[in-house]
């Protein structure tokens, strides 16, 4: 039975998309770069703003210090507009009262940087839901590494057995191999349910509320 849930953040609680794409294509185009399109984009987030630059600059001929300047100016247009149209998926909010009934732990853990995953999961869940929220941290390996996540789980006191992890790529589900939790896949996210199934995810989930209904039917979780 689970004791504790951790959720990515982007393409798993909230849809930010938008906002990312527009943040990621006002750094390219400053620097006289073609932009990328959501699909595109869609298809890079999810291993940090690091990695997110170096995929939309694949094919160009840009240095690194001017794949830095990109990034600094990406992370500065996001600080703006990180929550101009990020908003939670529908049937989030519904979930998360489901499952803090049950008495489960909930944590956030995205390999964006701390500062934004807190802002924004702070603006979004006011009423702060969430016992932790981690985004990546210096010094600390970001997702697929399991050691944010065993952190996250021992100092709630819990087993990686007792805990599962969900998001939407196959970043979140070698996470949650690599921690020895169970690993949902949020298919309503940004890849979808191919590359969740060929991850290994434990199940994959349509949209929110299916989680619950899952938790409940699978006996990983005690109705009240």
């Amino acid at each position: 039975m689970y004791k504790g849930i951790i959720f990515d953040l982007d393409g798993t609680l909230v849809d930010s998309l938008d906002d990312l794409t527009v943040s990621l294509n006002t750094a390219l185009a400053e620097a006289g770069l073609p932009t990328r399109n959501r699909d595109e984009v869609r298809l890079m987030i999810g291993n940090g703003m690091t990695v997110l630059v170096k995929r939309a600059l694949e094919g160009q001929d840009v240095d690194e210090k001017e794949t830095a300047r990109i990034k600094a100016v990406l992370e500065a247009h996001y600080a703006l507009h990180s929550l101009d149209k990020t908003r939670p998926y529908k049937g989030i909010d519904e979930l998360i009262v489901f499952l803090k009934r049950e008495g489960l732990k909930l944590g956030v853990l995205s390999n964006k940087p701390d500062d934004f995953a807190t802002s924004i999961v702070a603006a979004l869940f006011p009423a702060g839901p969430f016992a932790l929220v981690r985004g990546q941290l210096p010094g600390v390996p970001t997702k697929p590494d399991p050691q944010a996540a065993l952190e996250m789980i021992r100092g709630w006191g819990l087993a990686p057995k007792e805990v599962a992890i969900v998001g939407d790529s196959a970043v979140d589900i070698e996470t949650g191999r690599n921690a020895g939790c169970d690993s949902l896949g949020a298919g309503w996210g940004f890849r979808g349910r191919g590359e969740l199934e060929a991850a290994g995810a434990t199940a994959v989930l349509e949209s929110p509320l299916e989680i619950a209904d899952w938790l409940a039917t699978a006996g990983r979780t005690k109705m009240s």
